[in-house]
């Protein structure tokens, strides 16, 4: 899965931890973790989701995978 991040300055902090915890997202869902970012475009409000986005943070869903008995 490849997930690519808008971002505003430097992100490399971001992308180190995320990058730390691919092991952990690969166990969770079975899926290799591809992280790129690329310069968010001015105007675009910190925070917005997407219509339609889910309100379930990526590290509350992976809570929940690995809380779930297998």
């Amino acid at each position: 899965m490849t997930v690519e991040c808008l971002v505003r300055g430097d992100a490399s902090t971001e992308v180190w931890a995320t990058e730390r915890k691919a092991d952990l997202f690969r166990r969770a869902f079975r899926r290799d973790l591809a992280l790129t970012t690329r310069p968010a475009p001015r105007g675009a409000g910190a925070g917005k989701r997407a219509a339609g986005a889910s309100s379930t943070t990526l590290a509350e869903r992976m809570r929940e995978l690995m809380a779930e008995p297998r």
